[in-house]
């Protein structure tokens, strides 16, 4: 079994009380809200980025979430900056 790197995609499973969650670990940072939606953006091009609605909960750690619904493997997520793409996009 090989090392993992920087860019990686691995699939995870978490505990949190004895449930077992399946998801994207991220910081909070990546996570916006834009009305009732919550979204992230993907990398989507060279230098394009699209908002992709999301459903989320508490990590295990403080400062972090896991994206249970709306993500792919292989998905590029902005973790910082993306209020800054969320701004410009209105």
């Amino acid at each position: 079994m090989g090392a993992l790197s920087i860019g990686n995609t691995v699939q995870v499973q978490f505990r949190l009380d004895n449930v077992a969650v399946e998801g994207f670990l991220l910081p909070h940072s990546a996570v916006l809200h834009r009305g009732a939606e919550t979204i992230v953006y993907v990398k989507s091009g060279a230098e394009s980025f699209e908002p992709k609605p999301v459903a989320y909960q508490a990590g295990p750690e403080a400062g972090t979430v896991i994206v249970t619904k709306g993500l792919n493997d292989g998905d590029r997520v902005v973790v910082s900056g993306n209020y800054q793409l969320l701004v410009g996009a209105r």
